[in-house]
């Protein structure tokens, strides 16, 4: 086993759940543009105008729910059985395996979808 923490294995096994999760990310960013997109809709047929407060509280709840979906997408290959084998013997300490985990849920993917919401929201708001 390798013994201390590393950021260049932290780095490899971002990298690696995020090329393992290419089509799950899509998907669920796809759902998101397109459930925004009809919640703004809506909205808009009945006040003919989209305020901050309300593209922030449709922004939130989809962040929120993909959020959720993401990170089971993330912990799914530990506790499948033909999986976690596989998972379980890569090269990486405990440590740096839910340091990567946590950067990954929380970090780059607020990041990223926070900067889909800011494109959407400046569209969405003229």
């Amino acid at each position: 086993m390798l013994r201390g923490f590393h950021l260049n294995r932290v780095i490899a096994h971002i990298k690696r759940d995020i090329f393992l999760l290419k089509s799950t990310v899509v998907t669920g960013v796809s759902i998101a543009i397109g459930v925004l997109f009809l919640l703004l809709l809506f909205n808009f047929v009945w006040d003919r105008e989209i305020s901050p407060s309300e593209f922030s509280g449709a922004f939130g709840f989809i962040y929120f729910i993909l959020g959720i979906v993401l990170t089971f997408a993330i912990f799914k290959e530990l506790h499948s059985p033909k999986a976690n084998q596989l998972y379980l013997s890569l090269p990486i300490s405990p440590l740096e395996r839910l340091t990567s985990t946590w950067l990954t849920t929380m970090i780059v993917y607020t990041f990223l979808f926070s900067i889909i919401g800011f494109i959407i929201g400046e569209l969405a708001i003229v």
